[in-house]
């Protein structure tokens, strides 16, 4: 699931990132579902997208394309 076909409009699934650098950890967060309204994509930089979450819709954050996936059809939400 590439973040490269993210766009305004698509529901996504913020990532939290934890542990050690030998262990490193991933989790999707099922409760951390969002709506990109935004895209910030400079020339030679990573992708910045805009999310608004239900849970505080007044206040968007940013992340860049490797912290959030895109919600598909296939996934058991």
């Amino acid at each position: 699931m590439g973040n490269g076909s993210v766009k305004i409009g698509d529901i996504v699934q913020r990532r939290r990132h934890g542990g050690s650098l030998q262990h490193p950890v991933t989790i999707d967060s099922k409760q951390e579902i969002g709506l990109i309204i935004g895209v910030l994509a400079d020339k030679g930089s990573l992708p910045q997208y805009r999310v608004q979450f239900p849970s505080n819709p007044e206040r968007p954050l940013w992340f860049q394309s490797y912290q959030i996936r895109k919600v598909t059809a296939d996934d058991n939400l």
